[in-house]
């Protein structure tokens, strides 16, 4: 090989480290939320999946639940795969919805999430605790009828007030003997013409 040969190959290289094309796309799944997530059987939880990349990454990955390197048959995921678009040196999310069958085994289990694309794949580790759903009422609430009718009550009327009493004229109204302490005395006259 010729020296300009060597030179032009020695630039090449220059010129590719500098813009980044010879570095190969990666990927690492960087966060997993909620990492400890709780679900009934028969429900689901959706999980936010943040992927990072050191030289950017562009395609499309797959993504996977196994517990003890396999995949659960009492859980599905949507979706399974996903586009990203992720900037050099920068994050992506991806939400995952994580939905369980309703004879899943209860219990914590211990499950890894995997992003796989090419031959490589990021991973990161998840517990997830399967519950029993609650036991339905055991008790019924029934209304016979099942409709009412209710009419507003008229607001009560105030009583009128009592006219107030007035003394006639000249005259007291009260008894003679209203007022006077012991037996009543008679007039002079009066005893003069018993006499």
């Amino acid at each position: 090989m010729s020296g300009k040969q060597l030179w032009l190959l020695a630039g090449l290289a220059l010129l590719l480290a500098a813009c980044g094309g010879g570095a190969p796309q990666d990927l690492t799944l960087s966060g997993v939320s909620p990492d400890s997530p709780t679900v009934a059987q028969g429900g689901n939880v959706t999980l936010t999946l943040t992927l990072a990349s050191q030289n950017g990454f562009q395609g499309q990955v797959s993504l996977s639940v196994t517990e003890n390197g396999q995949t659960p048959s009492w859980l599905s995921l949507s979706p399974t795969n996903a586009t990203l678009n992720v900037p050099k040196g920068g994050q992506a999310q991806v939400s995952l919805q994580v939905q369980v069958a309703g004879n899943a085994p209860t219990g914590p289990h211990a499950l890894k999430v995997k992003v796989s694309y090419g031959d490589k794949t990021a991973e990161r580790d998840l517990t997830l605790t399967v519950n029993a759903p609650p036991p339905p009422p055991s008790f019924t609430l029934s209304l016979d009828p099942t409709s009412l009718t209710v009419q507003q009550e008229e607001a009560a009327r105030p009583p009128s007030p009592s006219p107030p009493r007035t003394a006639s004229r000249g005259r007291s109204t009260s008894p003679w003997w209203r007022g006077r302490t012991g037996c009543p005395r008679a007039s002079a006259s009066r005893l003069r013409a018993s006499r």
